[in-house]
C-alpha cells in the first residue's frame, strides 16, 4: 500500500495523540474498527498498548534492585521515548494496511458476484431472445403455410 503525504501525517498525528496519552497515564489503548461487509455490520478490537508499557514506563522511572547492573548507552528513558513511538507507528501502519487489504477484499468480492450475476442475466436473455425468435419463425412458417394451403 502506497501512503500518501496526507496518510502519512494522519498518522503521525495519531502516533503523538497515543504518546501523550501514555504520558497523561493511561495504560490501555485501544483500535477499534468498524466492519461493514455484505450487509452486516461488526466492530474489532486491538489493544494497542497494554499494562507492559506501562510496567516498562514505571520501571524506568522507579528502578527496582537488581542482582546484575546494566548500562545503557542511552539511557533506558530516551531508548523508551525513542522506540515507544515507532512501536506504536509500526502498529498503526499494520492496521491501516489491513484495513486497506479486507476493503479490496470486499470489492474483489463484489466484483465477482457482480460478474456472475452478469453472467446469469445474460444467459437468462438469451434464452428469452432465442425463444422469442423461434416463436416469430413458427409463426411465420404457420402463415406460409396457411397461406399455401388457402391457394
Amino acid at each position: 500500500m502506497e501512503m500518501t503525504k496526507e496518510d502519512q501525517e494522519s498518522q503521525q498525528e495519531l502516533v503523538t495523540f497515543v504518546v501523550q496519552q501514555l504520558q497523561e497515564g493511561k495504560e490501555k489503548l485501544e483500535i477499534v474498527a468498524r466492519i461493514r461487509e455484505m450487509g452486516r455490520d461488526w466492530a474489532e478490537s486491538e489493544e494497542l498498548v497494554d499494562s507492559v508499557y506501562a510496567g516498562v514506563a514505571q520501571a524506568v522511572a522507579e528502578p527496582a534492585q537488581a542482582s546484575a547492573i546494566y548500562e545503557y548507552e542511552p539511557n533506558e528513558e530516551e531508548i523508551l521515548a525513542r522506540l515507544l513511538p515507532r512501536n506504536l507507528a509500526v502498529q498503526i501502519y499494520r492496521a491501516l494496511l489491513e484495513s486497506s487489504a479486507s476493503e479490496q477484499a470486499a470489492r474483489m468480492t463484489a466484483m465477482d458476484n457482480a460478474t456472475r450475476n452478469a453472467g446469469d442475466m445474460i444467459d437468462k436473455l438469451s434464452l428469452l431472445y432465442n425463444r422469442s425468435r423461434q416463436a416469430a419463425i413458427t409463426t411465420e412458417l404457420t402463415e406460409i403455410v396457411t397461406g399455401a394451403e388457402a391457394l
